[in-house]
């Protein structure tokens, strides 16, 4: 097994699981940050396809006609470019997934202070009404 073979094989759960937090995230809102993250691991996955198809371009070339790239450009011109949209989708993924922690973290923090404004009312409610009520 080639080492190109065995890094797709173990990279492939990880972007099957953020696949299906992504879809997942659909649910709650599809929100800026939630299409920066779909943006982002679509280029990923783009950019690891390319890299294949690259790979296979270059073994497959038999005989270049003069003129013509050779092998070896044809292979480094598609890794640039596939480690370019990777990276830049690792990027836009991370971007997105920092937005929606921060907007997690407001919402989480408002849920508290609501749950103390009800205690609060529900204390007050009790002392109008003569004593704890249940």
């Amino acid at each position: 097994m080639t080492t190109g073979a065995l890094g797709i094989l173990i990279w492939l759960p990880v972007l099957i699981a953020l696949w299906v937090g992504v879809i997942g995230l659909a649910k709650a809102g599809r929100s800026g940050a939630w299409w920066s993250m779909l943006v982002g691991l679509g280029l990923v996955c783009l950019g690891i396809v390319g890299g294949v198809i690259g790979a296979v371009v270059m073994v497959r070339q038999v005989g270049a006609a003069p003129g013509t790239l050779s092998r070896f450009e044809v292979m480094q011109i598609v890794a640039m470019v596939s480690a370019a949209g990777a990276g830049l989708g690792v990027l836009l993924f991370s971007i997105g997934f920092a937005i929606h922690g921060f907007q997690s973290r407001r919402a989480r923090e408002r849920i508290v202070e609501l749950e103390t404004v009800v205690s609060a009312q529900n204390e007050q409610l009790a002392r109008y009404q003569g004593g704890p009520k249940e």
